[in-house]
């Protein structure tokens, strides 16, 4: 019988109800949203039930009483916003030919906690395993470290130079998340010498 949208505020204003003396009795209501779950928000599902009981005053005027306080028929929506980079970057191996797998690479936070690692494929390339944020992380700039880990093999010299990257997360307002990378240098890229 009735619609209502809710303002900037999140206040809901319900319209008026009118009676007349036709509708002496009780009526029964069910307020409910009735918008739909998608772009991060999932709605309120429940359901009030009012009774509004009309009777004559006598004297021109209904009395009308509704059985719950009108004011509290509140909803409360949930959004949640999730997102993810996959960080790659370059492995050069000068004096011999690269062999996928031979060099493991670590991204670290900002905790000393290992986030992310990685092997170079035979071509070079390097792919960290992904790493995801949600609501929490809007508006934060994360900073990580990306470097090699020293290994053994015999002849390599290792790059130690550490790789400092940020990422900075916002929220695109439709459930996702907008990642956006920089580094200190052009890129991630580590070069060992043979």
């Amino acid at each position: 019988i009735a619609t209502a949208t809710n303002d900037a505020d999140g206040n809901i204003a319900y319209p008026t109800i009118e009676y007349t003396l036709a509708d002496v009795g009780t009526h029964t209501y069910t307020v409910k949203e009735t918008s739909t779950n998608g772009n991060g928000i999932t709605v309120d599902t429940t359901e009030y039930t009012v009774v509004v009981t009309v009777s004559d005053a006598g004297h021109g005027t209904l009395d009308v009483m509704a059985d719950v306080d009108h004011t509290a028929l509140n909803f409360t929506n949930t959004y949640e916003a999730t997102g993810e980079i996959v960080l790659e970057g370059t492995k050069t191996l000068v004096g011999r030919e690269l062999g996928a797998g031979e060099f493991e690479f670590e991204l670290i936070d900002e905790a000393g906690e290992v986030a992310a690692t990685a092997t170079n494929d035979a071509d070079g390339e390097i792919t960290f395993t992904k790493l995801t944020y949600d609501t929490a992380d809007i508006g934060k700039t994360y900073i990580y470290t990306a470097k090699e880990i020293a290994g053994n093999l015999p002849g390599v010299t290792y790059d130690a130079a550490p790789i400092t990257v940020k990422v900075a997360i916002a929220d695109n307002g439709d459930g996702t998340l907008k990642v956006t990378k920089t580094v200190d240098s052009a890129d991630i890229a580590f070069t060992n010498t043979y």
